[in-house]
Parts: structure tokens; sequence; C-alpha cells
């Protein structure tokens, strides 16, 4: 299966989250939890990081 790193915690992000997370192992860097976010990381087997600074 092909990884897709998604970058953000909005309501837009949520959204790619929720189609990219069909066909993909999503991870995603966020500032801040979003629950939406996170369920569909997990859904697609992939990881999350909560990083609010580089």
């Amino acid at each position: 299966m092909e990884k897709c790193l998604l970058l953000g915690n909005g309501g837009r992000e949520a959204v790619i989250a929720e189609y990219v997370s069909k066909g993909y192992e999503l991870y995603s860097i966020m500032p801040y939890e979003n629950p939406s976010i996170v369920n569909f990381v997990k859904g697609s087997g992939g990881k999350y990081l909560i990083r609010r600074s580089i």
C-alpha cells in the first residue's frame, strides 16, 4: 500500500484525510489533535504526530 503524509489539522484536512485513507496508508503531523483525522489515520494503518513547533 502506498503512503501519504498529511500536514495540518483543520476541516479541509479532515475531508482530505477521509478520502486519502481509503486508498493509502495515511500519516499526519498536526499542531493540535483533530479526532476525525486521528480516526482516519488509525483506520488506514498509519500513524500521527502532535507537534506544535518544528
